[in-house]
């Protein structure tokens, strides 16, 4: 088993919350869990863009939060295992899990995120995915 090398404890966010990745939102999904230090989205394959220093953006669709361009490094991008039983494997969609560490924060973005953290949370993410 892998130690957890994480200095932030991770949130379970509501379930209304998404993240966008990169200046056009080239990768859109839901927010599987949230801290301090970054945060995990799973997302529908589609266009690829480049690794390294990106922006991301964590909202939620009833428009009550909203945090703008804050500064990331892509961690992980992988497939995630996503299968049902009443779905057939010529049906499914490739779902992927991306984690960012957020990068050279204002205190803006620090406060922004301490808030959704205190505000839109429903309690600690036990579970640690591993890619």
């Amino acid at each position: 088993m892998q130690a957890e090398r994480r200095k932030h404890v991770r949130y379970i966010p509501q379930k209304n919350a998404f993240a966008a990745l990169g200046e056009k939102y080239t990768k859109v999904g839901k927010v599987k869990d949230i801290g301090m230090g970054g945060l995990a989205f799973n997302y529908i394959v589609g266009p690829e863009i480049p690794e390294g220093n990106s922006m991301v953006d964590v909202f939620l669709t009833d428009d009550a939060f909203h945090i703008h361009n804050l500064p990331c490094l892509i961690v992980y991008d992988v497939e995630v295992s996503e299968s049902r039983a009443d779905t057939r494997p010529a049906d499914m969609l490739t779902i992927r899990r991306c984690a960012v560490r957020f990068t050279a924060r204002s205190d803006e973005h620090k406060s922004q995120v301490r808030s959704f953290i205190e505000t839109h949370t429903v309690g600690k993410a036990e579970d640690r995915f591993t890619p």
